[in-house]
């Protein structure tokens, strides 16, 4: 278990200084503290101080061990407050740092706390545990000498435990941005104090200011000694990198596009990448410019943020392509990868995301070279090694997208063609859809039976108790034009199915209904695509965005939705102890009301939220419900009503503000559009 202990240092006079500056300060993430560790989760314990920083004495071999060419990747990763990631493995959290202390010790860094290591054993580390806040730099010169960033400390590890080196958070508009480490043991780290940029090095006995140029902040350092360091700035002059000559930072123009990453195998070798995609070189005879920035096609923008490498014949720029359509038909950012062998940069192709339009596991943003191979890192957790065989993602797809079980021991997930069972060693394949013509999406069930709804909405498969599966999706088209992007799918325990959606994704909405017998259809006037609850076939409520409310008593859909309650998001329902049926959402009156056979009427929330982003009811008096919470802004809960009781649990990661819930006994998941999920077992069913 990684240990965690303080030794707060003294805020170096230098930063004070720099506080003194007026200046507007940079905005910055809101700082948050974690619950109390449930039963079961990995304690923090509580050590002695830790004292002054170590020196970390002589730079080690890199380890001379022959690892595989694909690092093993062994289960999840767990945050403090016990929720525990299952897509994607090992976590989903977005990672902005890698550091290595030895071909064999890899640490990675991100947001919400992200601070693991892998090991030839396979990942390591309780998210959360050593710091709540974002990690934005990392720097190895060893397994006992690894330091880290967050906007409000710099941590140092010892080889044994963690512990705080350095605290800002008591100082006003200062923190931090940027680390970088030389192989001499000098320490850079850069960031802002009261609007001003700063960036301080650390020789192994004392901090000094470097005076950073007025007017410019850092975005990325490369250091080679105590000497001689690069920077990459923004400023109203854009094409300028920096250079620490060990008196003064001296201005080289490097063009007039903005640099964003940088890096060196030695002071006549520096490369600097940035927006365009563009790639510039430093050697003996200066700077001169390789690859312009070049946009074009069907890509909005191209940016590299990063370069790395092994040597002056292997080196890596990293980045992202935006897009406002992919070759998909998907917008969003898709990664982009170039190599430069010696001679020519030549592009990779690192599109891992098989069509799904949220998913930007491709993005790579930070990487390190370690041994025979380079380590990659980027958005929604995605980890890669390349190799001489190439480039391998070893980070598993985010691509869960629904979940639901008729019991504890019987869970399912849609992930890309396959319905997934859980059972005690995680998620196995159960059932398969045609792997070239379906992605499943929404998913409900019975006791012996599944359905699914397929990505865009163009149908839904059905899997029965025996294995088969029967696609309606020809059919579905002619008789609803598509029925949209859709979350609302119910299955009666009789088999009956109705499937809510939008044609051509607009709006009015279309409900789909299967008898038994046949597929109808019937159109709504408004939204129903967001929540569904049935009873029976002959009590089906839907709803959606609009504020419409409808319900099917066997013979028709009407609209309940009264027009004075103002606008409402339904994102659930559930029926009560009374057997009055409960909606909840938000509005202009509040975030749950009651149907009382005529209207609609606001009640007092059973939970404190300001509005609820997520609903499940697993049965009467057992509902989940995901919301923001009322006393902490910003931060989002979910909540278990059971029995009369209410247990709770804050949850951290990327996605919970656009989450949806599912809750079965003692077990919840939260899942995201993007194919993540975590888990938490709750103390009592």
């Amino acid at each position: 278990m990684l240990r965690v202990r303080t030794a707060i240092v003294a805020v170096p006079m230098l930063i004070l200084l720099a506080c003194s500056h007026r200046a507007e300060p940079q905005p910055s993430e809101p700082k948050t503290s974690s619950d109390a560790t449930p039963d079961g989760s990995v304690a923090v314990p509580e050590t002695a101080d830790a004292g002054p920083v170590p020196d970390a004495g002589p730079l080690p071999d890199g380890g001379s061990t022959r690892e595989s060419s694909v690092p093993r990747m062994r289960g999840s990763l767990c945050d403090v407050g016990g929720w525990c990631w299952e897509s994607p493995l090992p976590q989903g959290n977005w990672l902005r740092a890698v550091a290595a202390a030895g071909s064999s010790e890899i640490w990675f860094g991100g947001w919400k706390g992200a601070l693991f290591r892998w090991t030839q054993a396979g990942f390591e580390g309780t998210l959360g545990e050593i710091t709540n806040d974002d990690v934005v730099g990392l720097h190895a010169r060893g397994a006992d000498d690894v330091w880290a960033a967050t906007p409000a400390t710099l941590l140092h590890f010892d080889g044994k435990a963690w512990s705080t080196a350095y605290d800002v958070t008591a100082v006003p508009n200062v923190q931090f941005s940027a680390l970088a480490g030389a192989t001499d043991g000098t320490i850079f780290v850069a960031g802002s104090a009261s609007g001003a940029g700063f960036v301080s090095l650390f020789d192994g006995t004392a901090w000094r200011d470097t005076y950073l140029p007025p007017g410019r902040h850092v975005y990325q350092l490369w250091a080679h000694d105590k000497s001689d360091a690069y920077a990459t700035t923004w400023s109203d002059t854009p094409g300028i990198v920096l250079h620490w000559n060990g008196e003064f930072w001296a201005s080289e123009s490097v063009g007039d596009g903005l640099l964003i990453g940088v890096w060196g195998s030695d002071p006549d070798d520096v490369w600097a990448v940035g927006n365009g995609a563009m790639i510039a070189h430093r050697d003996d005879g200066g700077w001169r410019i390789v690859q312009p920035a070049t946009p074009t096609g069907e890509y909005v923008g191209l940016a590299f943020g990063a370069v790395l490498g092994s040597g002056p014949r292997d080196v890596w720029a990293i980045g992202s392509r935006t897009t406002w359509q992919r070759a998909s038909g998907c917008t969003g950012e898709e990664g982009l990868l170039s190599h430069w062998d010696g001679t020519r940069w030549s592009p990779v192709r690192v599109d891992w995301n098989k069509g799904n339009c949220y998913i930007q596991s491709s993005v790579l943003r930070a990487g390190v070279s370690a041994g025979e191979k380079i380590w990659f890192a980027g958005d929604q957790g995605v980890i890669a090694v390349a190799d001489a065989s190439g480039v391998t993602r070893i980070s598993s797809e985010p691509d869960m997208h629904a979940i639901w079980g008729p019991a504890p021991d019987r869970i399912y997930a849609t992930s890309g063609s396959q319905i997934l069972r859980r059972d005690e060693t995680g998620w196995v394949p159960y059932r398969t859809a045609d792997p070239t013509m379906y992605r499943l999406e929404a998913l409900h069930g019975n006791a012996t039976d599944l359905v699914a709804t397929t990505q865009g909405g163009f149908g839904a498969i059905h899997f029965s108790a025996n294995g088969a599966s029967s696609p309606t999706s020809e059919y579905l088209i002619g008789l609803s034009q598509y029925l949209g992007d859709t979350r609302a799918v119910w299955m009666t325990e009789d088999g009956q199915v109705f499937i809510t959606g939008r044609p051509n994704g607009d709006l009015p909405a279309n409900v789909l209904h299967w008898d038994g017998t046949r597929w109808s259809s019937a159109t709504l006037s408004g939204d129903a695509g967001l929540a569904m609850f049935a009873t029976s076939p002959m009590d089906v409520w839907a709803a959606g965005g609009t504020g419409n409310v409808f319900h099917f008593d066997g013979l028709q859909w009407r609209d309940l939705r009264n027009a004075n309650e103002g606008a409402m998001y339904v994102e659930g329902f559930w029926r009560d102890s009374g057997r009055g049926i409960v909606l909840a959402g938000s509005n202009a009156v509040g975030p749950f009301a009651h149907w009382n056979g005529k209207a609609w009427q606001a009640i007092e929330p059973p939970v404190p939220v300001k509005y609820a982003q997520a609903v499940w009811a697993a049965g009467q008096d057992d509902v989940w419900i995901l919301g923001e919470a009322i006393e902490e802004p910003q931060q989002w809960r979910l909540y278990h009503l059971h029995g009369g009781r209410i247990e709770d649990a804050r949850v951290e990661g990327p996605f919970p503000y656009v989450g949806r819930v599912f809750g079965i006994g003692r077990d919840a998941w939260v899942y995201g559009p993007a194919g993540e999920a975590i888990r938490r077992r709750f103390s009592s069913p």
